[in-house]
This record gives C-alpha cells, sequence and structure tokens, in this order.
C-alpha cells in the first residue's frame, strides 16, 4: 500500500496566508512506534486568541502520537500540549499590547480532525469540532466523521481549548471510529468551509470528490499546479457564496497498490 497525497491550505479572501488559522500535519513515511500513516487537520478559531498557535500545537501533537485515539490519553497529554501553547505566549508577552494578553487568558480554540492508516489495511480516526473525514470507494461516499448532513453545521462546535478548565466536556464531544480501507480507497479531511460544502454536494447527489479530487504523485511543478487548480475553485465557490469566505485546509490521501 502506497498512500498518494496533495493538501491545500488557503487564508480567507483578503487575509494574508500568515493569517490562516488553520493548520495540518502529513506524515511522509509510517511512525516508527505503530507503523502507521498520520495525517490531522485542525481549524483555530478566529473569535480566540493565538488560535493559529494552538491549531498548529495540536496538529504537531498528532502526528508525534500526543494525541492517540484514546480518551483517557487524550486529557493527559493535552497538559504538556496546553503548556507548549502558555510558553509560546510567554514569549512574546514583552512585545504584546495589554489587551492582547488579556485576551490570551481566555485561551485558544481549535478542532481536530485526525486520521491514522496501517498497512495491515485498517484505520482509525479521532474528530473533535466541526472539520471532517470522508472516505470514498468505487466512486462512493462510504464515511462521514463526525458530521453526518450539512445542517448539523453550526456556529458553536465544541473545540478543544488551550485552557484544561474549558475541557471538562472533552470526553463526550471527542468521536472515534475504526474500519477498514481497501487499494484505490481515497481519505479526504477538510476544516469546516469546505467539509460543509462537500456534504451539501453529495445530499444534492453530485460527487464532490470529482471536483476537488486531484491526488497524484506530488512533483513540485505538479504540486504547484494542484494548488493553482484548488484555489480556483476555492475563489469560484466564494464568489458564488458556495461556501463562507474562511480559511479552507484540505489533504486528499488515496491508497494505491
Amino acid at each position: 500500500m502506497k498512500p498518494v497525497v496533495s493538501k491545500f491550505t488557503a487564508p480567507k479572501d483578503g487575509n494574508s496566508k500568515t493569517e490562516n488559522e488553520d493548520s495540518y500535519t502529513i506524515s511522509p513515511e509510517p511512525s516508527r512506534t505503530d507503523g502507521a500513516y498520520c495525517y490531522a487537520v485542525t481549524d483555530g478559531a478566529t473569535e480566540s486568541s493565538f488560535a493559529r498557535e494552538w491549531a498548529r500545537e495540536l496538529a504537531i501533537a498528532y502526528r508525534k502520537g500526543k494525541l492517540c485515539n484514546k480518551a483517557a490519553f487524550i486529557t493527559e497529554n493535552l497538559l504538556k500540549i496546553q503548556k507548549n501553547w502558555q510558553q509560546e505566549i510567554d514569549s512574546k508577552e514583552s512585545s504584546l499590547p495589554w489587551y492582547a494578553l488579556e485576551k490570551a487568558q481566555s485561551g485558544a480554540f481549535s478542532s481536530l480532525i485526525g486520521l491514522k492508516i496501517y498497512k495491515q489495511g485498517t484505520w482509525e480516526a479521532i474528530a473533535v469540532g466541526d472539520s471532517c473525514l470522508f472516505q470514498i470507494r468505487r466512486d462512493q461516499l462510504i464515511t462521514k466523521l463526525p458530521i453526518e448532513h450539512s445542517t448539523e453545521f453550526n456556529n458553536r462546535p465544541f473545540l478543544i481549548s488551550s485552557l484544561n478548565s474549558k475541557n471538562s466536556q472533552l470526553a463526550q464531544n471527542t468521536k472515534f471510529l475504526e474500519n477498514k480501507w481497501e487499494v484505490g480507497d481515497s481519505f479526504y479531511l477538510m476544516s469546516d468551509a469546505i467539509a460543509c460544502w462537500f456534504l451539501q454536494q453529495d445530499e444534492l447527489g453530485k460527487k464532490p470528490w470529482e471536483r476537488i479530487g486531484i491526488a497524484g504523485e506530488d512533483r513540485r511543478q505538479e504540486r504547484k499546479m494542484k494548488e493553482l487548480f484548488l484555489q480556483n475553485i476555492i475563489d469560484e465557490l466564494r464568489e458564488n457564496k458556495q461556501i463562507r469566505n474562511d480559511d479552507v485546509t484540505l489533504i486528499i490521501i488515496t491508497l494505491e497498490s
């Protein structure tokens, strides 16, 4: 089995790349500990402070196996991840205005969708919030996590906080799923804006994966072409009001023989 991966991330229209509060992680090689390929998308909440940094910490932690798919370990390891985030904020303290520091005391928030693919033919995923995973097999959408229908998206999803005091409901708002893969399957990991559009299109009987499914050999020239192709699609969807103006991140994994 060989995962062929494409990725795309873009900030809100009108924002710079440094203002993109989404993050992601891709492991090009299987983990030495469990042999799994790791992928994750995290989406920092715009209304919270230093959400970009928090989303990045969560993505890195997932790739390193610190957010494994068992609730007890999530809570245990979050303390260490939260400490890393706080240290980064503290390092910027001298250059920040008082109101930014005050807002940081309320914490940062982020979604997480993480996927581990094992060579033995299985996969497992973890989801908190409204970033999504979709599995396509033989041109059919067979798995949706954690949201099943586009009407389930709202403005107040439960998110992982950088403050432990605000994670008391984390366990009951964390979803896990394990299943099997076949050669030819594709997995799509997405932040919420494009995930909502993806589900809406599926509900209309369309196949959105055909429009954005451009996974292929990730050579430099091809990668730039793919990114331009996806940027044009996102620009068109925004212009036609089919998706809201939000940061967009997408990872596509196709399992080849």
